[in-house]
């Protein structure tokens, strides 16, 4: 009678995670969940996986990060901001760059150029590329198409060859916006051929570029 009574408990010990286990895995379905763009599922397993008083606490800072990254694609920027100022997140590598995000996705647009704009200065911050792109969007947000140009320029230093043409077409599109017609048509013309899948972006501001141009020649006939 008395094994018969302990078999369940045994069960039960025998499935149960082991300590941190289940925060491990938490973190696991949230990362797999910001990848799929599930951010409310994706801050559940993040925040669970917190709730573990034994998780390391470098895990437990990039469960921080998670969970503020699920919070900001989710609309909830306070709460992330509130979490990234906590001393779970301070000090991990990312912490500056969501920070920046938060700040942009509160509408505090000088404040997350602020935040931002330093972390181009360090060669070993984190999503630099992704923080330079940030800022562009940014600058032109308040109206500084030019220091949006300078930003898409600096980042030719240490972009992957593989960006460059994005790169390239982004500033393209930036300089059809401000009407700098003549300026667009040389940077589009400075690349020969650009990869397959940039093929039709570069075509669609091809014509963008042509039907300005006819219209600036029949406007210089009147």
């Amino acid at each position: 009678m008395q094994l018969r009574s302990i078999l369940p408990l045994m069960l039960a010990l025998a499935c149960a995670p082991a300590r941190g286990q289940g925060a491990a895995d938490d973190m696991r379905k949230g990362s797999e969940s910001l990848a799929a763009g599930l951010w409310e599922i994706a801050a559940f397993h993040y925040e669970r996986s917190l709730q573990d008083s034994k998780l390391e606490t470098e895990l437990s800072a990039r469960a921080a990060i998670g969970l503020a990254e699920a919070w900001i694609r989710a609309g909830k920027a306070a709460e992330a901001l509130d979490l990234l100022e906590q001393s779970v997140a301070r000090k991990h590598p990312e912490q500056p760059f969501w920070k920046g995000q938060a700040l942009a996705a509160s509408g505090r647009i000088a404040d997350a150029i602020a935040q931002l704009a330093p972390l181009l200065e360090k060669p070993d911050a984190a999503h630099r590329f992704e923080t330079a792109a940030s800022l562009a969007n940014l600058q032109l947000a308040i109206g500084q198409t030019n220091a949006a140009l300078a930003t898409l320029a600096g980042m030719q230093n240490f972009a992957d060859p593989s960006q460059a043409p994005d790169l390239l077409l982004r500033e393209v599109e930036i300089l059809i916006d401000a009407k700098k017609i003549t300026d667009a048509r040389k940077r589009l013309a400075s690349m020969e051929s650009f990869p397959e899948k940039f093929q039709a972006r570069a075509n669609l501001l091809n014509a963008h570029l042509t039907l300005a141009e006819n219209q600036h020649s029949v406007a210089a006939g009147l």
